[in-house]
């Protein structure tokens, strides 16, 4: 799956544990697929779901946390932006709990 060459692309911000984010590269680099093609496909699936699920607060200690920042096409950001808005939950709350998910679903293909 590429990005379409006519849809613009913006960054989104999360903010994520040091070892999620290591985690998730690891996991994206096996399945051979980028962190944005990963995040594209589960927001895509969270909004397909009409955001059904609202995240819960995965925050760590600040200490504990890194941005990731992940490039979706324009659109998909301004869908994921309205129905955060109107579920009354931050972006950041959503994709750091999709990326949090995904990882846990995933984990059991990482080497030890």
């Amino acid at each position: 799956m590429e990005f379409k060459d006519t849809q613009k692309s913006v960054v989104v911000k999360t903010d994520i544990s040091s070892q999620l984010k290591l985690d998730f590269k690891i996991l994206c680099v096996q399945q051979e697929t980028t962190m944005s093609l990963a995040i594209e496909k589960l927001v895509r699936k969270w909004l397909a779901e009409s955001g059904s699920v609202i995240p819960r607060n995965t925050r760590r200690s600040q200490g504990d946390l890194e941005v990731l920042g992940i490039y979706i096409p324009m659109p998909l950001k301004m869908e994921l932006k309205v129905l955060c808005m109107q579920r009354k939950v931050s972006m950041k709350t959503v994709l750091a709990q999709l990326i949090e998910e995904w990882v846990a679903a995933n984990l059991c293909s990482l080497p030890a």
